[in-house]
């Protein structure tokens, strides 16, 4: 029997109950092995995959609000924006900032996942949180209560 064509078809979890389907096929030529080529396939559908997952995310669409009658009295306050404490920012820096963003700390020191993320994104942020000395805890009940804590 004589191999003429190699495909490979992925399916990548991407958090947000999305996901993400990468199909690739290969020609071979006389000399190819099967196996080196498909491999090579597995390599550029991770390669796509990793560039995919690093660009920026767009922000999330907002819903127009209704305009509202001005005050007279009353000066516009700007937004306060609640700053991590020292200790905070210190544990939050050890994530990149494509990390970050996905997390929070709370008052009791747990890290916490703000929204679910990708597979790949969950085990970098599952090693680090690891080599800081968290351990990962979860509700089987109500998965937004999942975390890390400080064994």
């Amino acid at each position: 029997m004589k191999l003429t064509n190699v495909t490979l078809e992925r399916t990548y979890n991407l958090g947000n109950y999305e996901s993400l389907r990468i199909g690739l096929e290969a020609s071979l030529a006389d000399t190819d092995n099967p196996l080196n080529v498909l491999k090579g396939l597995e390599d550029m559908a991770e390669l796509y995959l990793q560039t995919r997952l690093s660009r920026d995310v767009p922000p999330p669409k907002t819903q127009p609000q209704p305009p509202q009658e001005p005050k007279e009295t009353a000066k516009p306050e700007a937004p306060q924006q609640q700053q991590p404490t020292a200790n905070e920012a210190v544990i939050l820096s050890k994530f990149p900032e494509h990390l970050r963003q996905h997390l929070t700390i709370s008052e009791n020191g747990r890290i916490i996942r703000t929204k679910f993320v990708s597979k790949d994104y969950w085990k970098e942020m599952n090693f680090i949180a690891k080599n800081l000395g968290y351990k990962w805890w979860t509700n089987s009940e109500d998965k937004k209560q999942s975390r890390w804590e400080k064994q």
